[in-house]
């Protein structure tokens, strides 16, 4: 029953303009996030936009070319340097664009993705996993140490 409560949570918080989380989720995120951090995105969306100009910089990178265009109309290319990149390139030079104190990891291809950034983590540093509650993802821990979990949002830490 749970599980059904926080998708219509967020749910009802996406059509409302806010992020795809539950508000303890997004307390969580947002709470870690200082205006002088690096922040890089997997996958966009509301977030994107309540996170523009609340960081120093804000990367963001997006698969679905659609959505891209759809969130690129609303964004302020000043404050998000937002890129589209088909699957096959997503982690692609990840280093031309680090280094990053947070990271979010909320589209495709995650397992990839946490490994792609072990080496553009600064040494003080957060990654976010959104829907931890897909076992599969739990295989970050082999590089990553688990410091919090709220509802199916984690923050981890490099080992």
């Amino acid at each position: 029953m749970w599980h059904v409560l926080k998708q219509i949570s967020r749910y009802i918080n996406s059509q409302l303009g806010r992020p795809h989380l539950t508000l303890g989720e997004w307390r969580l995120l947002r709470n870690n996030i200082k205006k002088q951090h690096r922040v890089l995105e997997f996958g966009s969306g509301n977030s994107t936009l309540h996170l523009q100009g609340r960081c120093k910089k804000l990367v963001s990178i997006e698969h679905n070319r659609r959505w891209y265009d759809f969130v690129k109309a609303k964004i302020d290319p000043e404050l998000v340097d937002y890129h589209h990149r088909p699957l096959k390139h997503y982690t692609k030079d990840l280093q031309k664009l680090g280094p990053f104190d947070v990271v979010i990891i909320d589209g495709r291809a995650r397992l990839k993705c946490a490994r792609n950034i072990l080496k553009i983590l600064k040494k003080d540093h957060a990654v976010f996993v959104h829907d931890w509650f897909r076992s599969q993802y739990h295989r970050m821990l082999k590089d990553y140490i688990l410091v919090h979990r709220k509802h199916d949002m984690v923050l981890l830490i490099k080992k």
